[in-house]
């Protein structure tokens, strides 16, 4: 358990890092942090991130971003070669 929450400390702080370095380039985004009640979104945006990179992951991404590339490339030839009926009109 104090794995769990010194990783979502640190992902917190590097959230905010993030919004310090876009902040200095000129890029829109910024993390509110002049109370502590400002904290509180943070910690859930990367509570919820962290949820999702758990569950999904790169692995899953990467495959459903391949699987997709496929079925597309797929459809494709296959709609030059069989046309839908409502385009022979």
């Amino acid at each position: 358990m104090g794995k769990l929450l010194l990783r979502w400390i640190l992902l917190a702080f590097s959230v905010f890092a993030a919004s310090l370095v876009s902040q200095a380039i000129g890029l829109g985004f910024k993390v509110k942090y002049h109370e502590v009640s400002d904290l509180l979104p943070l910690l859930i945006g990367v509570a919820v991130l962290s949820f999702f990179n758990a569950t999904l992951g790169w692995k899953g991404f990467l495959a459903a971003l391949v699987t997709s590339v496929i079925i597309a490339f797929i459809n494709g030839v296959l709609g030059v070669f069989l046309p839908d009926d409502k385009d022979d009109d």
